[in-house]
C-alpha cells in the first residue's frame, strides 16, 4: 500500500487503521476508492455509532468531492449528488442516536448529572475546594499566635468552617485539630502561584502548644459535631468524558447540517442548469424544423406553378429531336468520359 497515503495523520489506538486509510483516501483525493471502501465497511460495522458517524461522513464528503468535479451537464452528477444526500442524512441520524443513548445512559449511571452544561467551568471547581479547607483564625489563640510567618498564605483562601463548635472529648477535639493541622502542611491543588521566599518562610506546625491550649476547654452538651463537606469531593470523571463526548456529538452535528446546506445548494443549482439546457435544446431543434418545413414547400412551389403551354412545347421539341436521330440514342461518348477522368486527375493533384 502506498505510504503517502496516511504520511500526514498520527495513528492512534482509539483510531483504527482502517477508518485512518479512509481519511488517507479522502486527503488524497482519491474520491471513489475511498466511498467504496466506506460502503463495504459500513455493510459489517453497524454497532459503533462514533464509526458509523464517520464511515457515512466520509461516504457523503467523497460522493459530493466526485460531483463537484464532474462537469454540470453529466448525467452522474445528480445521482451522485443524491447518494451524497442519503449519507449525510445517516450521518445526521448516527449522531442523534449516539446523542440520546449517551444522555440515557449517563442519566441511569450518574442520577444528579446535568448534561445541559457538558463542559463544567474550572474556576467554579476551583472556589468549591477553597471553600471546603478550614481557616486558620479558628483553630485557636495558640496556632494564630506562633505561626505568624504562615498567615499571608492563611490571609489568602476564604474558606468556610463552622464557627460553633458542637462539644466533645479533648482527645476527639485534639484529634481534629491535628488532622486539620496535617491538613495544612499538604500543597494546595489550586493553581496559586506562591513565591520561593513565602515557601521558604512555612515552618512546620507544632503540635504542643494545640495540646496545651485546647486541654483548658470545657463543654456542655455531648452531640456529635456537625459534618463538614469534603474538599476533595470532585464530579467522577467519567461525567467530564460523557460531557466532552456530547460536545463533539453537537459539532459533528452542526458541520455534518452545513454540508448538507451546501449540498442541496449544489443540487438546486445543477437542476437549474441541466433542465435550461434541455429547454435550448428543444427550442433549437423545433425551430431548426420550422425552418425545413417552411423552405420545402418553397421550392415545391417554383415546380408547382410551371406553366402547362411550356411543358407541351418543350415535349414537341423532344420529340422532333428523335424523329431527326431516327429514334436511336448514344449510349457511349467517349468525350463524356475523358472529361470526367481529367477532372479526376485534376482533384488528385
Amino acid at each position: 500500500m502506498d505510504r503517502s497515503l496516511h504520511s500526514h495523520v498520527n495513528i492512534t489506538p482509539s483510531f483504527p487503521f482502517e477508518l485512518h486509510y479512509i481519511k488517507a483516501l479522502y486527503l488524497n483525493h482519491q474520491y471513489k476508492e475511498c466511498a467504496r471502501r466506506c460502503e463495504d465497511l459500513l455493510v459489517h460495522h453497524q454497532d459503533e455509532p462514533a464509526h458509523l458517524i464517520f464511515l457515512n461522513l466520509y461516504a457523503a464528503l467523497s460522493h459530493e468531492g466526485l460531483a463537484r468535479i464532474m462537469h454540470v451537464y453529466s448525467v452522474w452528477r445528480l445521482p451522485k449528488i443524491s447518494a451524497a444526500e442519503s449519507a449525510y442524512n445517516r450521518a445526521l441520524e448516527a449522531c442523534s442516536e449516539a446523542k440520546y443513548h449517551l444522555e440515557e445512559s449517563s442519566t441511569l449511571s450518574v442520577p444528579g448529572l446535568a448534561l445541559d452544561d457538558p463542559m463544567p467551568k474550572l474556576e467554579g471547581t476551583f472556589a468549591r475546594k477553597r471553600n471546603n479547607k478550614p481557616s486558620l483564625a479558628h483553630l485557636g489563640p495558640g496556632l494564630d499566635q506562633s505561626h505568624n510567618k504562615s498567615s499571608k498564605r492563611a490571609e489568602r483562601i476564604n474558606f468556610s468552617w463552622p464557627r460553633t463548635f458542637t462539644p466533645l472529648s479533648c482527645a476527639t477535639v485534639k484529634a481534629i485539630q491535628y488532622s486539620v493541622c496535617q491538613d495544612m502542611m499538604t500543597p494546595l491543588e489550586d493553581p496559586f502561584t506562591v513565591s520561593q521566599s513565602e515557601s521558604s518562610s512555612d515552618t512546620p506546625i507544632k503540635t504542643e502548644n494545640l495540646s496545651a491550649n485546647n486541654s483548658k476547654d470545657s463543654f456542655d452538651s455531648p452531640h456529635p459535631p456537625s459534618p463538614t463537606p469534603s474538599h476533595r469531593s470532585v464530579k467522577p470523571s467519567v461525567s467530564r468524558a460523557q460531557a466532552a463526548y456530547l460536545v463533539h456529538l453537537a459539532a459533528l452535528h452542526v458541520q455534518i447540517t452545513t454540508h448538507l446546506h451546501q449540498l442541496l445548494d449544489l443540487k438546486q443549482s445543477t437542476t437549474t442548469e441541466q433542465e435550461e439546457r434541455v429547454r435550448r435544446q428543444s427550442g433549437s431543434t423545433s425551430s431548426a424544423s420550422a425552418k425545413a418545413n417552411t423552405r420545402l414547400p418553397q421550392s415545391r412551389s417554383f415546380w408547382s406553378f410551371k406553366d402547362a403551354e411550356a411543358e407541351k412545347q418543350e415535349k414537341q421539341a423532344r420529340i422532333k429531336e428523335g424523329r431527326a436521330r431516327g429514334w436511336k440514342s448514344e449510349r457511349f461518348e467517349p468525350k463524356k468520359y475523358k472529361e470526367l477522368a481529367e477532372n479526376a486527375l485534376t482533384e488528385l493533384e
